[in-house]
């Protein structure tokens, strides 16, 4: 009766543990998920700001093509754009995250819209 109480406990004691590490396990996925989707929702917010001011750019230079501060700053966007599309690619889970790709996907259609209304 003895042995059957101690092989009691320590199969009790083993499963109690891995009960712990998996609820451990768990919380170390829920905050790596929590954190990904931060860094999604940053960078997704940095892109929607930067696409607006690039389309607001672009209006005003069909308006006043020869504002030389309007150039400037449209290659600057420009540059960033471009630096936000290789951190795009960079951040596989956000691209993999239908949510986020969609989103990403909306505000490039946006733009493209707005393209095609000026003509180019």
């Amino acid at each position: 009766m003895k042995k059957i109480f101690i092989i009691f406990l320590t199969l009790s004691y083993f499963g109690f543990n891995s009960c712990v590490s998996n609820t451990k396990n768990e919380e170390k996925t829920r905050t790596e998920k929590s954190s990904e989707k931060k860094i999604c929702d940053e960078f997704i917010a940095e892109y929607e700001d930067i696409m607006n001011e690039y389309l607001n750019v672009i209006d005003e230079y069909f308006n006043n093509p020869s504002d030389e501060t309007i150039v400037a700053r449209y290659m600057e966007l420009m540059q960033e754009a471009l630096e936000l599309s290789e951190k795009w690619e960079q951040l596989v889970e956000c691209a993999d995250d239908k949510e986020f790709k969609d989103k990403f996907e909306a505000i490039s259609d946006q733009v493209e819209n707005k393209l095609l209304e000026l003509g180019l």
